[in-house]
Order: structure tokens, then sequence, then C-alpha cells
């Protein structure tokens, strides 16, 4: 197939590795191969990202022009005679720019972030913001299709992104910064950046109370992320890993990051239990969220291992692979607790969705999870001292010298243990507990919950 990239950016194909650079006009050539292997160049058609020259006879290319042309006829028959009006100018219409086609908890927000806005009537485009990788499976790109079809115009304008991040093009007639806060203080320009918008939106009361506090805004509302209890519930085959893990599992699901606060995970789990117990920690995470540099992450569990001179340590795994969201829900189900021992949440979305399938969740007791984390449905760790992060330990320039909580000391790494070990020892109990937690994401959490609390946010501003 002959193509021109008509994007105005440089778009990377991250399933083959390959950059295509904008450059007026220029034609460029790629074989059926290459296509059939790459979601991200099929998904770049069919948003109009990338504009096909000239197709040769293979079926992937044909079926490409189908789909093409498909798409040109709806739009085309939604205005046949000049004097009528396409059906969208009288719908009202949403832009949400963020992480879109990655596997990350970002991609997963705005994805059903678009879903709920639909359901309230609005036509909504995705707009892919940074240097978000293609990362989904050809069903999870053709269940958002239809929200990558551009808009002729933007009511309500969505920026779902870290407001560092955040562009100064502005589109819609009401503006929106839909934002997380992981930390106890915030980067001094954010202020500054707030004013590009009429409202900001978190994800949780700690990023309100953060804000707040840090007198950068004012107009803050929590609008909570929507959590699938359709598609992560207990009735789920578990996954089945080869080599088979122990009896009992934990299980923690994370970006591999000293924010998560791996280092106290493996340093309790270690100190906690030895190989006599029938026991796995199963840690499912990317580096950066990148399965090829998953190495690092190899590394980094080594250097805490070499730290103990012992040669009967507790069984320890990682899976660092693509994992597609559907099969998230077998993967939980084939552990008996959640941990995360994290430093800082926005929200906390793996907590959920590990409550849904099912296990015990045991966490920091500090950061957005408290929106549905309590000591009655949970097992909480209060956490030691706050303290600035040290610069490049994060490996995130905007978390340097920020404020969050240490967790490095025995009183913590203590009371981790314990938590860990009460559930490995009392998991019925610690599942009645969990019950709990399950009801409240169930009603509080849902698709027209959410979709309640958005349309209160949203309030009487969208058109004006």
């Amino acid at each position: 197939m002959k193509y021109k990239n008509v994007s105005k950016n440089t778009i990377f194909l991250g399933d083959i590795n390959v950059h295509i650079p904008y450059e007026d006009e220029e034609i460029r050539e790629i074989s059926p191969n290459q296509i059939l292997k790459s979601n991200a160049f099929q998904m770049s058609i069919i948003q109009g990202l990338i504009e096909p020259i000239e197709y040769g006879d293979s079926n992937i290319e044909m079926f490409l022009k189908r789909k093409l042309d498909k798409k040109n006829s709806s739009k085309s028959s939604k205005s046949k005679n000049p004097g009528d009006v396409p059906e969208s100018e009288g719908e009202k219409t949403a832009l949400v720019r963020g992480h879109v086609f990655d596997q990350t908890g970002y991609g997963k927000v705005n994805r059903n972030l678009a879903k709920v806005l639909h359901s309230l009537g609005y036509e909504v485009c995705l707009d892919s913001a940074g240097k978000s990788k293609y990362q989904l499976t050809k069903a999870e790109l053709e269940e958002i299709s239809k929200f990558t079809i551009g808009l002729k115009r933007v009511d309500l304008q969505i920026d779902s992104i870290i407001p560092t991040f955040s562009e100064s093009r502005t589109f819609g007639k009401k503006r929106i910064l839909y934002t997380t806060v992981e930390a106890e203080t915030v980067p001094d320009n954010f202020g500054e950046l707030f004013k590009n918008y009429h409202d900001i939106w978190v994800t949780s009361n700690f990023c309100k109370k953060v804000l707040e506090e840090q007198k950068v805004a004012s107009n803050i509302k929590v609008v909570h992320p929507f959590i699938d209890s359709e598609l992560y519930n207990e009735d789920v085959e578990p996954y089945q890993f080869e080599p088979s893990l122990n009896k009992f599992v934990f299980v923690s699901v994370f970006g591999w990051s000293y924010r998560k606060g791996y280092d106290a995970l493996l340093r309790a789990y270690f100190e906690e239990f030895n190989s006599k117990d029938d026991v796995s920690l199963l840690i499912v995470s990317k580096y950066q969220n990148d399965p090829d540099r998953s190495e690092i992450i190899k590394s980094d569990i080594q250097d805490i291992i070499d730290k103990f001179d012992r040669k009967d340590l507790p069984h320890v795994t990682r899976y660092s692979k693509l994992i597609p969201e559907k099969t998230m829900p077998s993967i939980y189900n084939a552990c008996d607790c959640f941990v995360l021992p994290s430093r800082g949440e926005g929200f906390g979305l793996t907590f959920a969705e590990g409550s849904l399938c099912g296990l015990p969740c045991i966490s920091t007791k500090h950061g957005g999870m408290l929106d549905f984390m309590d000591d009655d449905n949970s097992f909480l760790v209060e956490p030691d001292e706050l303290c600035p992060m040290t610069p490049g330990k994060m490996k995130v320039h905007y978390w340097d010298n920020h404020v969050f909580p240490k967790l490095t000391s025995d009183t913590f790494i203590n009371d981790l243990r314990s938590n860990m070990r009460y559930v490995y020892e009392n998991l019925e109990d610690a599942k009645r507990r969990n019950k709990k937690l399950q009801n409240k994401l169930k009603i509080e959490y849902s698709a027209s919950a959410i979709a309640r609390d958005i349309r209160r946010a949203i309030g009487a501003y969208t058109i004006k």
C-alpha cells in the first residue's frame, strides 16, 4: 500500500516499532505483512491520520478499503442535500484528549469515560495525546472505533491528562481538565496551567484536598472513574500459570515505579515468609508500560533479594507481558489477595478490580483509594513520615522533590507483614471483609452512578 501521513505529527507504530514522520505530500509504502502485524497502522487509517493513496490486492488492504469506504459513505449519507442539517449538528459533542490506545490505567479511564459520555447522549471523539503506544487488541480497538471519528465542532473538551503534559490548544465551548494527583504537593506551574480551563475534575477526594491545600485551583470537582463490575467479577475461569504457582497467591498489579512501593512489598514479603510457606507473590508489572524493558524489573527484584543472606526465601515471580484487559479478571481470579503498598495513588484502579474479582485488598492508608477503602472493608497500613522525593528516584521528573510517604520504617514494614500474614492464615474472614468493599464498588462506581456524577459536574455550562 502507498500512503501519506496527514496527521501533521510523527506517528509511532509501537507494535512494529516504526516511526512515520510527517513530511507534507511525501508518499510512503508499507507491505501487506507489516499492515497485518500492525493494529496501530490499521487504526491510523480508520482515524484519518494516514491517507491511503494506492491499494494493493492483498486481503488486508481490501478489508481496510471496505472499512474506509463504509465510513465515508456513512458520513456523506447524513447530509446528502445541501439544505439538510447533519444529525451531529443537533447532538452534544465531547472531545476527550489523553492516553487512549495503551494498557495503562490512564488509557482505561479515558476509554471508560468515553463510554459514559456516550450513554449521556454525547457524540464522543477520543484524541490520543503524546506518545501513547498502541497496545490494544483488535477487539479492543473495534470496541472504541466509534469514538475515533473526528467532530465538526466541540461543545465539551476534556483534557484527561497530567497538567504538566497538557497543551494550550483549546477547542471546546467548555474546557475541563480531568487529572489526578499522587503526591502531597504539586509543581508550581499547575496553577498557571489550570487557567486554561473552566473546571478542574479530579479522580478522588485526596486529589481535591491536595490541590486546595496548595491553593492552585478552587473550581475542583471529584469525578470518580467507572469500574466495570460486569467485566471484573468472580465468575471467571482462573488463569493457568505455567509453571504453576503455590497454593496461596498474593498478587500486585502496577506499572514498575518506586512510587508503587515495590521495595516495601518485597521486603515485607521476604521478612514474613519463607520457602516452607506454601505461598507465591505474583508481580504483574511492566517497566514504564514497556514489556520489552522487563529486564529492569528482574534486576531491581534481584537487588532486593541480594540484601537477604538467606536461601529459604519464599517464591516470587513476575509477569511482564502485555495483557488484554479482558484477560485481567482471570489473572485476579487465579490469586487470593491483592497487595500494593503504594506511596501515592490518585485513585487506585487495580484495588477496585482485584476486589470485584474476590480478592481481599492490602494497601497503604494514604491516597485516592480511601474514597472506597476503609478499615472495615480492607486491610490498611498506616504510612510513616512524609518526605520530599529524592530527584531521579521516581524516574519521572515532575515528582522530584515532591512529598510522598517514605514507607521504609520498621513500623510500616512490620504492620504490612502482619496484614499479609493475617490474610494468608484467615482467608475466609478476609473475604467476608472484602464483600463489603465489593458491594460499595458495585453501587457507587457503576456506569449509571458515574454518569450521574458526570452530569452534575458538567452542570448547565456545557453549551453556551
